[in-house]
């Protein structure tokens, strides 16, 4: 099956600014790694849109530095959101084995982001299956 790279975006397309809003874990690149994010780059296009899954809006890949442009998240991550929800400092936290139960988020809140994760791992699972199935 060949590659489609309707994902790319030409640099000079790009307004680069000092400001940078994040940093993946592709940040030191190596021909593995380039070739890794280029793969998984190729696979957030095939699943197609989900309110519950980060759009790939496109990405710079053919000169250094790589450059992946994502939807914009009001809201920030997932990790930072639930870390950042923690409470510490309350009784029973001495142990570590309960150091991450304790949140400002309400149990419909932690459900919602269950249920939410569970709907974009639903969707991811029917595409990918469906993708592999097509080859």
């Amino acid at each position: 099956m060949g590659i489609d790279r309707n994902w790319q975006i030409p640099r000079e397309k790009l307004e680069i600014t000092d400001d940078q809003l994040g940093r993946g874990e592709f940040d030191n690149n190596n021909q593995t790694q380039r070739l890794a994010l280029i793969s998984e780059m190729e696979t957030l296009t095939s699943v197609g849109r989900h309110p519950n899954i980060v759009s790939l809006v496109g990405a710079c890949t053919f000169e250094e530095p790589l450059y992946v442009v994502i939807e914009f998240v009001p809201g920030g991550s997932l990790d930072k959101l639930l870390h950042n929800s923690q409470v510490h400092g309350r009784i029973g936290q001495e142990d570590p084995a309960y150091a991450n139960i304790w949140s400002r988020l309400t149990e419909r809140e932690l459900l919602q982001i269950a249920s939410d994760i569970a709907n974009g791992m639903k969707h991811l699972e029917s595409k990918l299956a469906s993708n592999i199935l097509n080859y």
